[in-house]
């Protein structure tokens, strides 16, 4: 007669920890996708590296802060100014930890630096 009475509670058991368990991947599922969400950002700094091959696509380091930029950002101001010391502002998103440039304005046209 017990029988009846311990399966109710065995399968009452397994659901509880199904439950749970499916509930534990659906928190670690949207913390993920909430970490790896785009925010969108602004960079001011000095240019203190430039890509050499393929300029201007590539990693730039604007400060110490590393900045890609591809064929889809958009140049604000003269591109040939936007080297090794120009003061630039840029605009982007920041998905998975890297800041993807969607614009980048030239601040000021004249270079802060003297090219060696």
């Amino acid at each position: 007669m017990n029988t009846p009475k311990t399966f109710n509670k065995v399968v009452r058991s397994t659901y509880h920890n199904f439950f749970m368990m499916a509930l534990s991947v659906l928190f670690i599922l949207l913390s993920l996708t909430y970490t790896h969400a785009a925010t969108n950002k602004n960079i001011n700094g000095i240019v203190r590296e430039a890509p050499g091959v393929g300029w201007p696509n590539g990693i730039w380091f604007i400060e110490d802060r590393r900045i890609m930029v591809t064929e889809e950002t958009k140049f604000k101001g003269d591109k040939s100014k936007a080297g090794f010391g120009a003061k630039i502002t840029a605009k982007g998103n920041v998905v998975d930890g890297v800041f993807t440039a969607h614009e980048i304005e030239i601040v000021n046209d004249e270079i802060l630096f003297a090219t060696q």
